[in-house]
């Protein structure tokens, strides 16, 4: 199968070539770095910026301080406006190349956000001059010399320099040959405030690990100094979103939420703080993607209860899955509530509480809540699609819908299990309602059971004009059943019904809601009529008495409906008429009564 060379390699043989090695075997590992010279820095960083945009590594390249410098030559050019992030880890680099860098950064360095010295040999002097540039620096946000031989001297310095800083978030100096007199100027750095009381010092994180300085103690300050700068940081970030999005608040992947369990807990219980202290502007706080546990999340629930402002909490599906489920339904449904009642008292006439993994527990604050005199016709359209409403939920809302004061003209459950039993107790609440015009119960599988108790509520209901039944599983049977219903029903115009197999009712369902939409026009012409007549009495300038008034509508309604049917719609005659009462009205000073009225209109129609 295989020939040797003669130089003790091998020759693929035609059987090899069909059937290649596996890949695994054919890997090869990459060339380490290749060190750069000077006069190839500039071809290598216009490759690296094509390739990767602004974010340039030179890692490992042995640049050393000429290296550097032929690279902010690169720079201060066109170059500049391009680097972002710059990766010089492990090159050589001394206090020479430092104080280059720290001269082109200081004096702008164009955009860069994010300098990578580790494992160089940047030593005191070199820490000194990149400390001066961070008083003046308005772009770097992320400055890594780790295992750079700082010192005490060096970290002194840069302590030093982050009260005059206001952008650097993140200092690494892992391994810097810190002791305790660095850790103690840092730890006074951090605890330094403003007027105001809040830290002087925009630094989110800062790394000291591998100093020694854990056994000795001397990071106690510095620790408690970094959680008051965090929870500075993590309110000041959930204002500016707030203020920027709308409302909204994405914590989730940011730089301020750490992705460890541990660390994750001491977030939660930071942004539960400022949720209860109150964040202006903030509406929805979006957690998908926080390493929040139970305990964070059971504070940020008591914080959510105090806080009627916030309307929503978004949780992802990891989240829900892995929380108790009462805390999971605890922080939905209080978001829920404060969103009703703030479109309750505003009039806003929308809500909508779609998505909110609410369930029966949800539905069923929220039906209990409609039911108040504080919601009162508040909410016309009640969207609740994709919330996990079982029967339960459905016997709550079906209870709100019975009430008269109930004011919900449309009502979404598209897509929750109501089940037969759910369908049939909503159905039974619309025979005693007349406000609801427009009800999605799709994909609530329902099936031809469900279907049934539709059908017995359209032979009553006279205020449903429009009805979502689509993907129900509903058959010939259901379908029947609808068919004949609508026999008797002339008030509903629109019915979906794609995903079902009804058969041949389907053409009789489509037969009478064409009949009825050619009905409606009458009962528009009555409602314009109504309208017309009352912007003339608003024109007219009169305040008449309410009897005088619903006297005028009664006679407008009738006279509509009959000039529709015979004569055409000629509203014009009652338009003088009204005129004409609004003339005696001022003539008599008001004094107009609702017999005047309809004695008046009587005579004027038989002159007509």
């Amino acid at each position: 199968m295989e020939a040797a060379h003669a130089d003790g390699g091998w020759l693929a043989t035609a059987v090899e070539l069909a059937s290649p090695a596996p890949r695994s075997t054919l890997y090869r590992a990459p060339m380490p770095p290749q060190p750069l010279p000077p006069e190839s820095v500039e071809r290598e960083i216009r490759r690296r910026i094509r390739s990767n945009g602004g974010n340039v590594s030179l890692a490992k390249r042995s640049l050393g301080d000429a290296g550097v410098g032929a690279l902010l030559a690169c720079a201060r050019g066109e170059l500049g406006g391009w680097l972002t992030a710059l990766n010089l880890s492990d090159n050589g680099v001394a206090a020479g190349g430092c104080a280059q860098l720290a001269a082109w950064l200081g004096g702008g360095g164009g955009a860069l956000a994010s300098l990578n010295l580790s494992g160089n040999a940047v030593g005191a002097r070199g820490a000194e001059a990149l400390a001066a540039m961070l008083r003046s620096n308005r772009t770097l946000a992320t400055l890594n010399l780790g295992a750079c031989s700082v010192g005490d001297e060096g970290g002194a310095a840069l302590a030093a320099a982050l009260s005059e800083n206001a952008t650097l978030r993140a200092l690494n100096l892992r391994r810097a040959g810190l002791g305790a007199a660095a850790a103690a100027a840092f730890a006074a750095a951090l605890a330094q405030t403003n007027s105001d009381g809040r830290p002087s010092c925009a630094l989110a994180a800062l790394n000291l690990a591998g100093n020694g300085l854990e056994e000795a103690g001397a990071l106690a300050a510095i620790t408690q100094s970094m959680l008051a700068i965090r929870d500075c940081a993590v309110g000041h970030e959930m204002r500016r979103q707030a203020a920027l999005e709308g409302g909204a608040c994405r914590l989730g992947g940011s730089r301020l939420m750490s992705a460890d369990a541990g660390a994750g807990e001491a977030d939660g219980a930071t942004v539960a703080r400022h949720v209860a202290a109150g964040v202006a502007g903030l509406t929805h706080l979006d957690l998908r993607k926080c390493s929040f546990g139970e305990p964070a999340c059971r504070a940020i629930a008591e914080a959510l209860e105090a806080t009627p402002a916030l309307t929503r909490v978004t949780l992802d599906e990891g989240q829900v899955t892995s929380l108790p489920a009462a805390l999971v339904a605890r922080i939905a449904t209080t978001a829920a509530l404060h969103e009703l009642r703030r479109c309750c008292a505003v009039g806003e006439g929308g809500c909508y509480l779609n998505d909110r993994a609410l369930g029966d527990h949800g539905s069923a604050a929220i039906a209990r809540e409609l039911r108040s005199p504080g919601c009162s016709g508040g909410v016309r359209d009640l969207a609740l699609h994709y919330n996990s409403i079982g029967a339960g939920g459905a016997a709550e809302l079906a209870e709100a819908l019975k009430l008269s004061s109930c004011g919900v003209t449309e009502l979404t459950l598209y897509s929750n299990p109501l089940g037969v039993e759910g369908v049939e107790l909503v159905a039974a609440a619309l025979c005693e309602n007349a406000s609801v015009t427009a009800i999605d119960l799709g994909s609530s599988g329902m099936a031809d059971g469900g279907a049934c108790c539709v059908a017995a509520m359209l032979r009553s209901n006279r205020s449903l004009t429009d009805l979502h039944l689509d993907y129900n599983g509903i058959g010939e049977g259901g379908g029947a059943e609808i068919a004949a219903a609508l026999e008797s029903n002339t008030t509903l115009l629109n019915m979906w019904l794609h995903g079902n197999e009804v058969g041949a009712a389907g053409s009789a369902i489509s037969g009478a809601l064409a009949r009825n939409q050619g009905l409606a026009p009458r009962r528009l012409a009555a409602a314009h009529q109504r309208l017309a007549l009352q912007a003339v009495l608003a024109d007219a300038g009169l305040n008449l008495p309410a009897q005088c008034a619903a006297v005028l509508l009664e006679f407008a309604a009738a006279d509509a409906t009959e000039r529709f049917e015979h004569q055409g719609w000629a509203w014009r005659r009652m338009q003088h008429s009204v005129r004409a009462i609004c003339d005696v009205a001022a003539a008599e000073g008001s004094a107009v009564s609702g017999a005047d009225v309809r004695d008046f209109l009587r005579l004027h129609r038989n002159k007509g």
